[in-house]
C-alpha cells in the first residue's frame, strides 16, 4: 500500500456503471479538464443534438442524473447518455478537453486493420481524425475523434505528456479484468499507485465496477474497493481487498487449496464484507455449502444476488461461447424465477441479445415479443434479427419493416441503413438502395463500405461520372489506409 490520505473522502467516487462519472464532473464546476481514463473500451459514441440540448438545459444535478439511462439495456431515447456514449456529452457539456486513454496491454498502440474497421464505423468520425494519430515516440498514439482531443498510452508512460496537475482520474475496473479468460492480469493498486507516481494526487477520482452491465465479473466486483480503500488509506479494508486480488489471481492458475484458506480467514476477521464469501463459493464443490456461502454475500451485499440479465449480456460482452446448456439454464430461470417487471423486461432484452448472436432467430423473437414499454421493439435485438436473415428473400418484407424502425432511434441507425441498402439493392432498386447507402455514408463519414456499396449502384445506374469520382475516393482512401497500417 502506497497511497497515505492523498484525497479527501468527497473527491473519490464509486458507483456501478461508468456513465455516472458525468454528473460528478458536472458538480465540479470548474471544467474543462483533463481526464486519465483507465479503461477497456472507448466509451465516445456520438449522441443526438437533441439529447445534447436537452443536458445544456439542466440547472441542477439532479436534473443531469435524470437523464443517465437507468441500465445499459434501456434504450428509451428521453435519456440523454449511458456507459457508451458519456465521453461524448461530457465534452460537448465543455466538462472535458482532453482525454490521457490508459488502455490495457492487448489495445494496440498503432494503427492495425481490426483498429481502422471498428472505428471507421463509428458515427461523426471524419476520414481525416480516423488516419490522423500519430506516434509519439515507441507506444503512444495521440490525435482526436468526435473533437476530443485523445492520447492512447499504458499506465507507466504518463510523466512525459504534459498532464494537468488538477487532473481527473477516472477508472473502469474492467481495465484490470482480461476477457474472455476473466483473468485479473495486473494489481489494480499497482497502476494506481504507478499513475499518481507520474503524476500527483489527482482533483477528482470516478471508479467504476462495470459488473451490472457484464463486462466485468461479478467476482471482480471488489476491485473498485479496492481502488477506494487505497485511495482512501483505509488500511484494513485494503489489506482485505489486496489479498483477495491475489487469491482470485492464484485460483485463476489452478491455485484453490491455498485461496480458500485465505478467504476463510478474511471472512472471521471481517465477517459484514462480501467479497470473501463469494469468492470463496466459487471455489467451493459441495452445494449446501455453495449456496450457504451465496446466501451470505448476499446478505452482506445485495449486489451478490443472482441477475439473470447481467449473466446473460455477460456472455456477449466478454466474447464467452454462447454454449446451448448455459442457455438453457438461464431460459429455464427466466421461466421459474419470480422478478419485478424491470428486472423480467432487462432479462429478457438481454437473453434475446444472446439468442440473436448465437442464430436462434425464433427464440429472441418470442422473447421479443414479450416485451413493453421502454424495451418494446428493442432496436439491439431487431438489427441482429435482420443480419442473421437478411440473404432470405422470404424475409425482405420483415426486415424492411424492421430495419426501418432501427433506423429511427440513433445507435443502430447507420448499420441498419446499410442492411436498407443491401434488401434494395438484391431486388435491383439500385436508386433507393443508393439513398440508405448515401444516408449511412452521411452519418459515418469515414466507413468504406457505404462507399463501396455506392459505386456498385452508380455502376448499375450507368453514372459514369459519379462512378469515376468515387473510384477516386476509394482509392486514395485505401492508399492512405495501407500506408498508415505499414508504417
Amino acid at each position: 500500500m502506497k497511497s497515505s490520505g492523498l484525497i479527501q473522502d468527497k473527491r473519490i467516487h464509486l458507483f456501478e456503471e461508468h456513465s455516472s462519472s458525468l454528473p460528478v464532473w458536472w458538480a465540479q464546476h470548474d471544467s474543462p479538464r483533463t481526464v486519465v481514463y483507465v479503461d477497456a473500451h472507448l466509451d465516445l459514441q456520438q449522441t443526438s443534438d437533441n439529447t445534447l440540448a436537452a443536458l445544456r438545459a439542466c440547472t441542477t444535478l439532479e436534473d443531469i442524473r435524470s437523464l443517465e439511462a437507468p441500465n445499459h439495456l434501456n434504450p428509451a431515447g428521453r435519456y440523454a447518455f449511458g456507459i457508451e456514449n458519456f465521453l461524448y456529452a461530457a465534452h460537448h457539456l465543455k466538462l472535458i478537453d482532453r482525454l490521457v486513454w490508459v488502455a490495457p496491454a492487448h489495445i494496440p498502440r498503432h494503427y492495425s486493420r481490426a483498429l481502422i474497421a471498428y472505428v471507421q464505423q463509428m458515427d461523426g468520425i471524419s476520414f481525416d481524425e480516423l488516419t490522423g494519430f500519430q506516434m509519439i515516440g515507441h507506444d503512444v498514439m495521440q490525435g482526436s475523434l468526435l473533437g476530443l482531443d485523445i492520447t492512447i498510452c499504458d499506465y507507466d508512460g504518463l510523466g512525459s505528456l504534459g498532464i494537468d496537475s488538477n487532473y481527473y482520474l477516472d477508472i473502469d475496473i474492467d481495465y484490470f479484468v482480461e476477457v474472455p479468460s476473466d483473468r485479473l492480469w495486473i494489481d489494480p493498486a499497482a497502476v494506481v499507485n504507478t499513475i499518481m507516481a507520474q503524476l500527483g494526487s489527482p482533483s477528482l477520482v470516478t471508479i467504476s465496477r462495470a459488473v451490472s452491465s457484464g463486462f466485468t465479473p461479478l467476482a471482480y466486483r471488489f476491485i473498485g474497493d479496492y481502488i477506494y480503500s487505497l485511495l482512501n488509506d483505509r488500511e484494513a479494508e485494503y489489506d482485505y481487498y489486496h489479498q483477495l486480488a491475489e487469491v482470485v489471481r492464484e485460483m485463476g492458475d489452478g491455485d484453490l487449496g491455498r485461496g480458500q484458506g485465505i478467504c476463510r480467514q478474511l471472512i472471521k476477521d471481517q465477517p459484514e464484507l462480501a467479497a470473501a464469501y463469494y469468492i470463496l463459493a466459487l471455489g467451493t464443490a459441495d452445494a449446501g455449502e455453495k449456496k450457504r456461502l451465496l446466501d451470505m454475500a448476499r446478505s452482506c451485499d445485495s449486489a451478490y444476488g443472482f441477475d439473470l440479465a447481467r449473466e446473460a449480456i455477460g456472455l456477449l460482452n466478454r466474447k464467452k461461447n454462447l454454449d446451448a446448456d448455459k442457455l438453457r439454464q438461464l431460459t429455464a430461470f427466466l421461466d421459474n424465477q419470480d422478478m419485478a417487471k424491470s428486472q423480467r423486461e432487462q432479462a429478457e432484452v438481454a437473453l434475446a441479445k444472446v439468442f440473436s448472436a448465437s442464430g436462434n432467430i425464433e427464440s429472441a423473437r418470442s422473447l421479443l415479443a414479450r416485451l413493453s414499454g421502454d424495451y418494446a421493439d428493442h432496436e439491439d435485438v431487431l438489427l441482429d434479427i435482420s443480419a442473421r436473415q437478411l440473404g432470405d428473400p422470404a424475409k425482405h418484407e420483415q426486415n424492411k419493416e424492421m430495419l426501418g424502425s432501427v433506423t429511427n432511434g440513433v445507435k443502430n441507425a447507420t448499420v441498419a441503413s446499410v442492411y436498407l441498402g443491401d434488401l434494395e439493392f438484391s431486388n435491383k432498386n439500385y436508386e433507393a438502395s443508393l439513398e440508405h447507402y448515401r444516408l449511412a455514408q452521411k452519418r459515418a463519414p469515414a466507413w468504406m463500405l457505404p462507399l463501396e456499396r455506392m459505386l456498385a449502384c452508380y455502376q448499375q445506374l450507368g453514372m459514369g461520372e459519379e462512378t469515376g469520382e468515387i473510384e477516386q475516393r476509394i482509392l486514395r482512401r485505401k492508399q492512405r489506409l495501407e500506408k498508415i497500417i505499414q508504417a
